[in-house]
């Protein structure tokens, strides 16, 4: 198979039509839809179509989905996994269509919503990294954890769903993958990127803030990164308007500069930690959600990143104290850069979109 430089295969044999679940909101965050997005984007521009569904909850992407080119099918707020599914087979029919994917990436929806929904469509690809609840997917991908980890989906899979396990198939968006891997030196730290989150439900940003606000700090610049659907918005703007050194970035449309310039990132334990991963930024993360605690354990002892642990757990002077031995530490840096580069490839996307069209084709 010929392949360009970013691992995709040549143009496919045909048009695909594709539907994408996956909601935000100021509960379950941003990382879902922003997952589903990057892989949309890629196949958009092989020619295939693209439809969103997603729920109207607080804190929801809907306008950024459609600000991105893509049609989206707004739900009801707080109906049933049974409801959710009528409603999404609904969407289908009316495409008149067929549908050749439905990919779901939803921690509330399992094989019960799955059967009925995977009757309206061809093939079914589920992203999922809890292991918690079964399936009925023809394919599941579950990044996060080691192409050993076969075994977690043992009894809640059936025979049949191919299984894409591992950090090969990371999803990063263009904007990462698009840039080459560029290993870093030794050099101070002299910019650190601060960044929890869309929305950032234990407040993270203003103690963050609150624990840099001190003169081992006052030469140190401060890129801050926060969501349009972050309820404290306000706040943390005033917060980092009275410290000379911070600069907000509300809704940043191309986070990969900013973790480019950074020398040290102090971040939540979601998707962007894979995304720094690949541009080699040493990174202390704090666990935000139950779903982040075990990639970040694991990510410590692999020595990619220094886990901080829970963040509702964490106090100021943790928080500042930690910064401050990071700082101190250039051989932890180089050594957490160069194994978060080899980790993470970039070209997961490509991987994904391949087993799409030559099983959907």
């Amino acid at each position: 198979m010929v392949m360009d430089a970013a691992g995709f295969p040549g143009p496919p044999s045909r048009r695909l039509e594709a539907v994408f679940r996956a909601d935000a909101s100021a509960a379950i965050g941003t990382g879902h839809v922003h997952r589903c997005l990057g892989v949309a984007d890629e196949l958009k521009a092989r020619g295939h179509g693209i439809t969103f569904v997603c729920r109207s909850e607080p804190g929801h992407l809907v306008d950024l989905i459609r600000d991105r080119g893509f049609d989206c099918v707004v739900l009801p707020a707080g109906i049933g996994p049974e409801e959710d599914a009528r409603r999404t087979v609904a969407v289908i029919e009316v495409k008149g269509a067929p549908v050749d994917w439905v990919v779901v990436d939803h921690y509330s929806l399992d094989a019960g919503w799955e059967k009925i929904v995977g009757r309206a469509t061809r093939r079914l690809f589920v992203v999922d990294d809890l292991a918690d609840r079964p399936h009925d997917s023809d394919v599941l991908l579950d990044a996060s954890h080691g192409e050993d980890a076969n075994t977690r989906y043992d009894g809640l899979v059936p025979a049949r769903t191919k299984l894409l396990l591992g950090p090969r198939y990371i999803p990063l968006r263009r904007e990462f993958f698009g840039r080459p891997q560029v290993l870093r030196g030794p050099r101070p730290v002299r910019r650190i990127l601060m960044t929890f989150g869309g929305n950032d439900p234990l407040d993270m940003t203003g103690r963050a803030l609150r624990a840099l606000d001190h003169p081992d700090f006052s030469a140190i610049a401060l890129d801050v990164t926060v969501g349009t659907s972050n309820p404290r918005l306000e706040e943390v703007r005033r917060q980092a308007q009275a410290m000379p050194q911070a600069t907000l970035h509300v809704q940043h449309p191309q986070p990969s500069i900013l973790m480019d310039a950074a020398d040290l990132c102090l971040g939540a334990g979601g998707t962007t930690s894979w995304e720094r991963c690949y541009l080699g930024l040493p990174s202390l993360i704090v666990v935000l959600a139950d779903n982040q605690r075990e990639i970040a354990e694991r990510l410590d002892r692999m020595g990619v990143v220094r886990s901080l642990g829970d963040g509702n757990r964490l106090t100021v002077e943790d928080l500042r104290a930690a910064v401050q031995s990071a700082m101190g530490d250039q051989a932890w840096q180089l050594a957490s850069s160069r194994a978060g580069q080899a980790l993470v490839d970039g070209g997961g996307i490509a991987r994904m979109v391949r087993v799409i069209e030559e099983m959907g084709g």
